[in-house]
């Protein structure tokens, strides 16, 4: 959102970072690619069976596997979905969408913004973002 870059805001989102070493930025995205967005991942998550409420897919330790993610983590802890590179996930759209917010965030503008609201100089290895999906 164009809020974000008025320098203003980027000079109080860096002191916040400052103090708490963190930053959410709400309303980052544009209303109409969020909704896009949560429309593509709620219908994914319905498809596999997953956040429906019955605790008998939660017993399926591969539950949303499949076609664009890969299963990662131990079974007893931090286990999560990674959506797959780029062209391996065109079977699932959620993984596909993911993966192009991904690319985004891994974009030389975005994190010259990066730079601008926290003030830290990155390293000159390449910045790389991982798209999760996460199973409640």
């Amino acid at each position: 959102a164009k809020r974000h870059l008025a320098p203003e805001r980027i000079d109080a989102l860096r002191d916040r970072f400052a103090t708490k070493s963190r930053l959410v930025l709400r309303r980052f995205l544009r209303p109409e690619a969020l909704a896009s967005l949560v429309e593509v991942l709620q219908k994914c998550d319905h498809a596999d069976g997953i956040n429906s409420g019955s605790a008998a897919g939660y017993e399926d330790h591969d539950l949303g596997c499949g076609a664009g993610w890969n299963l990662i983590g131990p079974a007893h802890s931090r286990r999560y979905l990674r959506a797959v590179g780029s062209g391996l996930g065109a079977d699932c759209p959620a993984s596909a969408a993911l993966q192009d917010v991904a690319t985004k965030l891994e974009s030389p503008a975005f994190l010259r913004y990066l730079e601008a609201v926290t003030g830290v100089r990155r390293a000159a290895s390449r910045a790389t973002a991982e798209a999760r999906r996460f199973r409640a």
